[in-house]
């Protein structure tokens, strides 16, 4: 599952894959308890393993979507 979240006061955004054995909908009610939590950070763990510290007081949106088909590039797409 793609995850993408853009914040306050900066330009770019945050994009990185969850596993897909996560479902959509408890990960989406996940993400909703952490824009009314008070914490400084809330860790996501992505699909690597790595931890993502994210400030909730500092998120401006948040695009979550699976994973589609790869994109074809070039003459035999």
């Amino acid at each position: 599952m793609d995850i993408k979240i853009g914040f306050l006061d900066s330009s770019r955004e945050l994009a990185f894959e969850v596993g897909d054995d996560k479902d959509q909908n408890e990960f989406v009610e996940t993400l909703n308890a952490l824009t009314k939590s008070q914490d400084a950070l809330h860790w996501i763990e992505d699909k690597k393993g790595r931890k993502i510290g994210v400030a909730p007081g500092k998120i401006a949106y948040i695009v979550v979507g699976s994973q589609q088909e790869e994109r074809r590039v070039g003459f035999g797409a």
